[in-house]
């Protein structure tokens, strides 16, 4: 509450609901709870049904100053079609009765639901369609998250090591995926801390994610990684675990690397 009077903004915007920084939280649905109650004095609140509405209290879609975008038929924003290209996207959802449609320059979901989101921002505010359409286009890569670089050896690595949590790796590997094809895929993963869940649960979902995603080699450095490497060996054929990034250097060359598409 003190922190909601501080900020006091006059337009929230709820982008998704994810596990990163889910430490001292008992779930998602208190997670979700926490940051609502931030919103309620505010005068609009944009944000993507598909993540965020099941964890919130019953009825928030059908509040006033409520504004969503997503797959539910009740979205202001309702998104009816997806279609991925190589290197576009074309996205048609309807709002207020009206079928309306914009491409952009990304394949992943991640810059998938944040258009919609700033395309319902910008329909809410009165922006027309070909005005939008257009800017879209015009949208590129910030080079924060999801670099891809070209190593020796033909090898490329992808550096996501901004962000280290469960639903920003389920991003990455997407990525990685739409990027190395059938090419050798290798994933550097670092301890993963404030989860709040157990550490072995969080393993196994890491586990069942690189299964997931048909990586064969994971090399995990840090000790609570290492210390639940029986895990993930389940799970990714080709494991190796250091207990500090020097330990590696002096154990590994860039010839491990060859040929193939890294995930840092």
């Amino acid at each position: 509450q003190a922190l909601r009077q501080m900020i006091s903004p006059t337009a929230a915007i709820f982008t998704t609901l994810g596990a990163a920084h889910s430490a001292g939280f008992e779930s998602l649905t208190h997670k979700a709870t926490e940051k609502w109650q931030l919103l309620t004095a505010v005068g609009k609140q944009y944000l993507h049904a598909d993540t965020v509405v099941p964890h919130l209290p019953q009825g928030v879609l059908s509040q006033p100053q409520v504004r969503s975008f997503g797959k539910l038929p009740n979205c202001t924003l309702h998104i009816q079609h997806v279609q991925k290209q190589a290197t576009t996207t074309t996205i048609t959802a309807r709002y207020q009765n009206a079928l309306r449609q914009i491409t952009i320059r990304f394949t992943d979901d991640a810059s998938i639901n944040n258009a919609c989101c700033c395309w319902l921002f910008l329909l809410d505010y009165g922006l027309n369609d070909a005005t939008i359409a257009a800017r879209m286009l015009q949208l590129t890569p910030v080079n924060m998250r999801l670099q891809l670089t070209v190593g020796v050896h033909q090898s490329y690595l992808i550096n996501d090591s901004y962000s280290n949590d469960v639903s920003s790796l389920t991003i990455a590997l997407d990525y990685l995926q739409q990027q190395a094809g059938a090419s050798n895929k290798i994933v550097v993963l670092s301890d993963v801390l404030q989860a709040g869940i157990p550490a072995a649960q969080l393993y196994t979902e890491i586990g069942q994610l690189l299964q997931q995603f048909g990586i064969r080699q994971c090399i995990g450095i840090g000790t609570a990684i290492g210390a639940h490497r029986a895990i993930l060996q389940a799970y990714v054929p080709q494991c190796l675990f250091f207990d500090s990034i020097t330990a590696l250097q002096q154990s590994l060359t860039t010839q491990h690397f060859q040929q193939a598409y890294v995930l840092l």
